[in-house]
């Protein structure tokens, strides 16, 4: 029988490996670097992103990885959203987010 759950969560993991959808956006910005990194963040997007509002749920603004936060109705959903930062390297000015809309979030713990 431990075989069988074994390759049942080989094959889930597989099909999530095969639906998963990667975006990425790279853009020129004509201003100093130290100045455009802190726009890159939760609070930071509040400045330029029209409507974006953001629910901190970790209790600080202070970014770091594996920080997580939530949004509700931005452009990149018309539903709640879950965001996770992957990776903060501030030093080297590089943050890359991990976004998954709440309801296929719900509908993948469902099946686990």
């Amino acid at each position: 029988m431990e075989s069988i759950r074994t390759f049942d969560a080989t094959v889930i993991a597989q099909i999530k490996a095969m639906s998963k959808v990667k975006h990425t956006a790279i853009f020129e910005i004509a201003q100093p670097i130290d100045k455009m990194f802190a726009l890159f963040s939760p609070e930071g997007a509040k400045l330029w992103v029209p409507g974006w509002n953001y629910e901190k749920i970790m209790g600080t603004t202070d970014l770091h990885e594996h920080y997580v936060f939530l949004t509700k109705n931005h452009n990149h959903a018309s539903t709640d959203a879950i965001w996770i930062v992957k990776k903060y390297k501030p030093e080297s000015y590089i943050v890359q987010f991990y976004f998954k809309r709440l309801k296929e979030f719900d509908r993948e713990v469902k099946k686990i």
